[in-house]
């Protein structure tokens, strides 16, 4: 199990940002073994008021979790 989820900005380019282990994540769309996903950042319990929409490997996402 990964503790780090890289998110890509397109399938062929990834970011600098990652998910950790059990962050939530929406489940926008599935396309071949890539899952599009929008993550809403918290700190301190509470939403940053950001969104990061991007892509993530489908193996990567074992311990995500999904909405």
């Amino acid at each position: 199990i990964k503790s780090k989820i890289y998110i890509y900005t397109s399938i062929e380019k990834r970011s600098k940002m990652y998910l950790l282990k059990n962050d939530p994540v929406e489940l926008v769309e599935e396309k071949d073994n890539w899952l599009k996903i929008k993550y809403y950042p918290e700190k301190n319990g509470v939403w940053t008021g950001k969104t990061i929409e991007g892509w993530i490997k489908k193996g990567d996402g074992n311990e995500t979790k999904y909405n």
